[in-house]
């Protein structure tokens, strides 16, 4: 009887797992398309667009 319970909580948890890797994944993902059409700030770091005249954190022009 005890064997039913923890197969479940195995199972619960397995699929959390897994549900949680696809989202961590989707976020890297997201992540490097955003890197890939910005550019860093020359003054602050900051990620602008690429397109970007000034920098929408500090206000510095973008060289």
């Amino acid at each position: 009887m005890v064997a039913q319970p923890v197969t479940f909580i195995v199972l619960v948890l397995l699929v959390l797992l897994i549900g949680g890797g696809c989202v961590l994944i989707r976020s890297a993902m997201r992540r490097g398309a955003a890197a890939a059409s910005s550019v860093a700030c020359p003054s602050c770091r900051h990620a602008n667009p690429a397109d970007a005249r000034f920098c929408a954190h500090c206000g510095a022009a973008m060289r």
